[in-house]
């Protein structure tokens, strides 16, 4: 039988990880110009690359682009560039999201809390990232 102190500290570090990402995710929602002006880049920037990869004999010979896209190509590049998106924005967010604890100083309210500080860094921080980044690709 779990004792009542155990019920509490699984209670609150799960309470304390659904904080973070509820955090993370207010935090998404405040940088959404970023977000939906990035979007538009990296759709357009994948699109362009896209339809001028494998051809830069044929560009070179004719002087013009075949506006079609292989789909064995096409395949391949939209999973690399939704891939590398998807680290890129998660580690991106890490990143900032970190350094701007570390200058606003609430960084070390991670020590006050009840729970083990790695919960807040090691599983918290990682998970709201994981779950933003997630949403943004999705979009994309």
């Amino acid at each position: 039988m779990m004792s009542a102190r155990a019920r509490t500290a699984r209670g609150s570090i799960a309470q304390i990880i659904l904080n973070e990402v509820v955090k993370g995710l207010q935090l998404g929602w405040s940088e959404r110009l970023q977000i939906l002006i990035e979007l538009p880049l990296f759709v357009s920037f994948v699109l362009l690359v896209g339809y001028t990869i494998g051809t830069a004999d044929e560009i070179l010979a004719t002087g013009h682009i075949d506006w079609t896209l292989d789909a064995y190509h096409a395949s391949w590049l939209f999973l690399g560039m939704g891939s590398y998106t998807y680290a890129y924005l998660l580690v991106q967010k890490m990143f900032w999201r970190l350094l701007t604890e570390i200058q606003t100083g609430t960084l070390e309210q991670t020590y006050l809390s009840p729970v083990p500080p790695w919960v807040h860094i090691a599983l918290g921080r990682p998970l709201a990232s994981i779950v933003e980044t997630a949403v943004v690709v999705a979009v994309m």
